[in-house]
C-alpha cells in the first residue's frame, strides 16, 4: 500500500503519514486505530514489530494440515530466507 492509499483509506493527509512513519510527528489514537485497521495489522505490530498471536493463527493452521515432507521443505525454505 502507498502513503498516498492509506493516506486516503484512513481520511490523512500523505504529509502526515510520512510524518508518522518518519517518527517526525506522533499519531494520535483513533488514527493509529484507524491505520491498523487499513494495514489490517495490530497496534503492537506497528509499534514494536510483534505479531500479535491472532495474526499467526491463519499461518498455524495451514501448518498443521502439512505432511512431515511438506512441513521439513518448508523450515528449509524458511531458514534459507531468514539468513
Amino acid at each position: 500500500m502507498t502513503q498516498k492509499e492509506l493516506a486516503e483509506a484512513v481520511e490523512l493527509s500523505i504529509q502526515s503519514i510520512s510524518s508518522i512513519e518518519l517518527g517526525k510527528k506522533a499519531v494520535r489514537p483513533e488514527n493509529l486505530v484507524n491505520i491498523c485497521r487499513a494495514l489490517d495489522v495490530s497496534a503492537d505490530y506497528l509499534l514494536f514489530g510483534e505479531r500479535s498471536e491472532k495474526q499467526l493463527e491463519p499461518v498455524a493452521e495451514m501448518l498443521s494440515r502439512l505432511g512431515s515432507d511438506d512441513l521439513e521443505l518448508l523450515k528449509t525454505i524458511i531458514k534459507r530466507m531468514s539468513k
